[in-house]
């Protein structure tokens, strides 16, 4: 089966090369394209570098001292009761 659309497809392809070579013009730019990004992909071009000139690697070391007055800033967590029931007989109201 396989064989036979293989045998197909090349008879095809050589009656096309043969008989209407500027059809397969499109293809095959678009097939070499595609295997020319696949050899070369695009970060070995040297584009969408950052200004630092590293795209990845280690994050910068940060200091994590808090000062006392962001610290005062921040919110104390608080939990919110709702209004769910804890019975879970009752099937749920929006299912």
């Amino acid at each position: 089966m396989l064989t036979g659309i293989l045998l197909f497809a090349g008879i095809g392809m050589a009656w096309t090369l043969v008989y209407e070579p500027g059809h397969l013009l499109v293809p095959l730019v678009v097939f070499g394209i595609i295997a020319l990004l696949i050899k070369f992909p695009p970060t070995r071009w040297g584009g969408g570098r950052t200004s630092t000139g590293r795209k990845y690697g280690p994050a910068p070391v940060r200091n994590h001292r808090v000062s006392a007055k962001s610290a005062a800033k921040r919110a104390k967590f608080r939990v919110i009761q709702g209004s769910k029931t804890d019975n879970d007989a009752q099937p749920p109201k929006y299912h």
